[in-house]
């Protein structure tokens, strides 16, 4: 069953353009795509690289045959360098956005 959950978490984040990272950070499964320019505008500031999205997925199952997937999102400068990385929450308004992703993934479970 993980690795179902895991392939339709993938299958979703990269239809959506999201690239699947192969570094696990605390068991998550981590995904990262290049922000817009209006990202770049309210994450970013005048002297960095551009904003890149970061999702951290993170699936448990709850029961048998039921599994919890949420995630944590960050709006990411100098998002190759681990020294000078920044993470930073985006606004509660984009909520809606991740969870549409996290929906979809359920959508891709239901009858399995």
């Amino acid at each position: 069953m993980p690795e179902e959950v895991e392939t339709a978490i993938r299958s979703v984040f990269e239809k959506h353009d999201f690239e699947f990272s192969p570094r696990r950070e605390g068991g998550a499964m981590v995904f990262e795509k290049k922000g817009t320019f209006m990202n770049g505008m309210v994450y970013g500031d005048w002297y960095s690289g551009g904003v890149w999205e970061r999702v951290k997925v993170f699936h448990q199952e709850i029961e048998p045959g039921r599994t919890l997937v949420e995630c944590d999102a960050y709006m990411v400068q100098e998002h190759d360098d681990p020294f000078f990385q920044s993470e930073r929450k985006p606004y509660k308004t984009r909520r809606h956005l991740y969870q549409k992703l996290l929906n979809e993934v359920a959508v891709g479970l239901e009858g399995k």
